[in-house]
């Protein structure tokens, strides 16, 4: 890839498309992404250092990346209670940091390798980036920056990101270049990932254990006491809110033809279309070659049949060297340099690395003012973005004097037109209303600092920001702490508990006992009278059954576990699950045989893991070389 753009800088049709690409995004914020280090640091990896912001804009994407995730399926409230998990936030965050202390060692590394990721290699990689691409395949600045909004993320930090990704992939090729599985190592690995196990299972009836358990008030009692969360009832709250919604302010704003003429005949200045030029050029190898080309086109040679014959820019020779038409910000250096100035003007050789370049200014647009047709549109777009805006600051100011002067109710925050005051049901943390699902909301409401004190009211919260252009005023007008059912309330769901613990207990016994006399040589029979069981009939098991099969993975474990089987002699295990233990006999194992039509798909998969397991090997190496100081103040 770095070769193919070395390559491609030394084509003026080539350089042009990577300047547009290098101008759309200065326009949209990815240009010039270089992180500026602050005072302070939350890790030094040898000289380099990680900023706070850095390890708080990651930690933001990755739960944006969460919480898009457990949306999609149906679990927010999952979501929810981790954020509200102390262990769980602080174990993310070292995470995070984890993964900009690696990306560090990776960047350092990679400049001892020589490997260079150039700002063209980025910018490339996120036009090409499918996420980014509109139906037709292109890159669509919109479907961007609406990303860079909905994550809370800078284009700094994301060209910054994406830079570091293309250096792990670089390192990552060259180590994965020496590194490959052989085909004798692919059969021995075969061989073992692709072994069965023929097996016999014995259960306990649990179920019949159950029936025979008889429970004790106390015993009752105790289990209730060790499983109490299970039975509890949490707080919950009943909420009136008032929303200010930008978006619902600008959808009541009708804007008339003369407000949009009005905005026109004031602002002219802006609707000025730029001038745009028309070049061709010829590209030759030597400032030689420019010389003699420049006189023949003195004495009146056509342009562009020299530029088919001569120029050595495949893209642009095809078309008699026409580039097309620019504007002054998209031109290259180069056009620049020629410094043409009227229709028909030759320019001198201009050097490009190691080529020279004649541009000829084909045709000149003048700048010209755009028709209030072509515009209306946007200007009606920018006066309803002004007015929502100064619509929305305006209400804010008066929602947040009035509840300043009246914080302990919403009598006065009624009387403000186009002010609706909802009041919820009764909720809880899992199941939160929807249009308060905002994390800053949630914060403040569970942690009961609205909640009426001793004799003291209920207060109003501040007015408060949430993304996409929303403020919130909260008020908690009813509020149930966390309770427990009582043992009388669920006695049969305990009871039936209690029941199933005594069983798994005695099962567990019941099945160590016979375990024990099977080791000790007795008759499988005489073992599993200890239980009343039997052997189910055989099956087969591997590895891939614990992926393919939930409810196998922990039987599969277990039976991988056991030592191997010698002739006619089993050996035992046991696997034991929350609901269930059963008895193992391992009777034969057969090694995997790899099909013929799966060999190429295999030697790919082993090959990439080996090439993972190379790689982190060579990041614990940079690791335990690496100088890492960790400001554990400057965690959050």
């Amino acid at each position: 890839m770095m070769d193919n753009l070395r390559a491609a800088s030394n084509h003026i049709a080539l350089k042009i498309i990577l300047s547009l690409i290098i101008v759309s995004f200065v326009l949209t914020g990815v240009g010039g992404y270089m992180f500026k280090n602050s005072q302070q640091y939350v890790a030094k990896v040898n000289d380099q250092e990680i900023t706070p912001r850095q390890l708080q804009v990651a930690i933001q994407y990755a739960r944006n990346e969460m919480r898009e995730e457990l949306a999609k399926q149906g679990q927010m409230s999952h979501f929810d209670k981790l954020m509200n998990d102390e262990t769980f936030v602080k174990k993310q965050a070292y995470q995070q940091l984890n993964e900009l202390i690696n990306e560090s060692l990776i960047s350092q590394y990679a400049q001892k390798l020589d490997v260079a990721i150039s700002d063209e290699q980025v910018k490339n990689s996120i036009r090409t980036e499918k996420f980014f691409q509109n139906e037709n395949g292109q890159f669509d600045n919109n479907l961007y920056r609406s990303f860079l909004i909905n994550n809370n993320i800078s284009g700094e930090w994301f060209a910054e990101s994406r830079r570091k990704e293309l250096e792990k992939s670089q390192v990552k090729v060259i180590y994965s270049a020496t590194d490959f599985v052989t085909p004798e190592e692919m059969t021995a690995q075969a061989r073992l990932l692709l072994q069965k196990r023929k097996i016999r299972v014995a259960k306990v009836d649990l179920e019949k254990l159950k029936e025979q358990q008889t429970v004790t008030d106390d015993e009752l009692s105790s289990v209730y006491q060790q499983n109490k969360e299970l039975y509890a009832i949490p707080e919950r709250y009943k909420v009136a809110y008032v929303e200010i919604d930008a978006a619902n302010i600008q959808n009541k704003l009708n804007i008339s033809n003369d407000d949009i003429k009005s905005y026109y005949d004031a602002n002219q200045n802006r609707f000025v279309k730029s001038a745009r030029y028309n070049f061709s050029v010829i590209q030759v190898k030597t400032r030689q070659e420019a010389d003699t080309l420049i006189e023949q086109l003195k004495k009146g040679s056509d342009f562009t049949t020299l530029a088919k014959e001569k120029s050595i820019d495949p893209v642009s020779a095809t078309k008699g060297g026409v580039l097309g038409w620019f504007d002054p910000e998209n031109m290259t250096n180069e056009m620049i340099a020629a410094e043409l100035q009227h229709e028909g003007d030759i320019s001198i050789p201009i050097a490009m690395n190691s080529t020279y370049l004649i541009f000829k200014l084909n045709q000149i647009e003048p700048s010209k003012i755009k028709t209030l047709d072509q515009v209306s549109k946007e200007i009606k777009q920018q006066i309803t973005l002004d007015m929502a805006r100064k619509a929305f600051f305006t209400l804010q100011q008066k929602v947040g004097d009035t509840i300043h002067q009246d914080p302990y109710s919403f009598v006065e925050l009624e009387k403000i037109p186009d002010i609706n005051i909802v009041e919820t049901d009764w909720f809880d943390h899992t199941n939160l209303p929807e249009a308060l699902n905002y994390q800053n909301l949630i914060d403040l409401l569970f942690s009961n600092s609205l909640n009426a004190k001793d004799d003291s009211p209920a207060v109003n919260s501040d007015l408060l920001q949430v993304e996409g252009d929303k403020a919130f005023v909260l008020r908690v007008i009813g509020y149930k702490p966390k309770t427990y059912k009582s043992l009388n309330d669920v006695h049969d769901d305990v009871l039936a508990l209690a029941k199933q613990q005594k069983a798994l207990k005695l099962a567990r016994e019941q099945v160590k006992a016979a375990l024990a006399d099977l080791t000790a040589g007795k008759s499988e029979d005489d073992a599993l009278k200890h239980f009343e069981g039997k052997f189910a009939e055989p099956q087969s098991i591997q590895r891939q059954n614990a992926v393919t099969d939930a409810d196998k993975g922990k039987l599969v474990a277990s039976v991988f576990d056991l030592p191997l089987p010698t002739k006619n002699k089993p050996t035992y295990g046991i696997n034991n699950t929350s609901q269930d233990v059963e008895l193992v006999a391992l009777d034969s194992i057969e090694a995997g045989v790899l099909p013929e039509d799966l060999k190429d798909f295999y030697k790919q998969q082993a090959n990439l893991l080996n090439n993972n397991l190379t790689y982190n090997s060579l990041l614990a190496n940079l690791r335990s070389q690496a100088k890492i100081d960790i400001n554990e103040l400057q965690l959050p």
